[in-house]
């Protein structure tokens, strides 16, 4: 295995690599939660639904992320911090039952494929044309 310097771990993933589509869109629906939280969910939610797929049961989940402290939480799969502690176990069960193996990735804010979808549920919500 070639060696890597942690300074490599920290390197945003390039999304350039994949076709991506768009699987949820909407608006956070506790905003007065800390973002490390709503990304822990938005992750949780995406498992949810992937698992009522049967053809996506027993594969590797490659999920992109930017959000450093959800990767790592989930990465390691426990923190510290309480309000992580319940998504981090939903995601975990969900994991189990549907035989997912994540493989998560951390990719700049301004490269996510998924930044520019999540703000349609805001623009779809504030135009009544």
């Amino acid at each position: 295995f070639p060696t890597r310097r942690s300074s490599d771990l920290r390197q945003s993933i390039d999304p350039g690599h994949w076709l991506w589509k768009v699987l949820l869109s909407y608006q956070w629906k506790q905003k007065d939660q800390h973002i490390n939280v709503l990304e822990l969910v938005a992750v949780l939610d995406l498992l949810r639904r992937l698992g009522r797929d049967g053809e996506v049961h027993s594969k590797r989940m490659v999920t992109l992320v930017d959000n450093q402290v959800a990767v790592s939480c989930i990465t390691k799969g426990r923190s510290s911090a309480r309000a992580l502690q319940g998504p981090l176990r939903r995601i975990s069960a969900v994991c189990l039952a549907g035989h997912f193996r994540l493989c998560l990735g951390w990719i700049k804010s301004k490269w996510n494929p998924a930044d520019g979808p999540s703000r349609w549920a805001k623009k779809r919500q504030g135009s009544h044309a």
